[in-house]
């Protein structure tokens, strides 16, 4: 089986039909792409402050939750991950992903 379309956010290879796109050009597998839809996602709660929080799709990449009253982000275990591997990727330092949440408004 011939897998050569690679996956975003997991870098799993899959066949064209099997894979999603953006309008940004992203490419997500079939697993992935659920996590990126923000009706998929539970409402949560603010760990800090009980407020609920929203939810914010950031570069197509990830879904992140924040919270309205404190301001408060929150990230997932796989969020945090696909950042990380993002960052990596892109020889970014931690300073400049800190200060790119910090542009978007996190």
């Amino acid at each position: 089986m011939f897998e050569d379309f690679y996956c975003t956010r997991c870098g799993k290879g899959f066949k064209w039909a099997q894979m999603h796109s953006t309008q940004t050009g992203n490419l997500f597998c079939p697993d992935c792409w659920p996590k990126l839809d923000v009706q998929n996602e539970p409402k949560r709660k603010c760990p800090v402050d009980g407020a609920e929080m929203g939810k914010h799709l950031i570069e197509d990449l990830i879904l992140i939750d924040s919270c309205r009253s404190c301001g408060g982000t929150w990230f997932d275990r796989a969020e945090l991950e696909v950042i990380k591997k993002m960052s990596k990727d892109a020889g970014w330092n931690s300073g400049f992903v800190l200060g790119w949440l910090v542009s978007i408004g996190c």
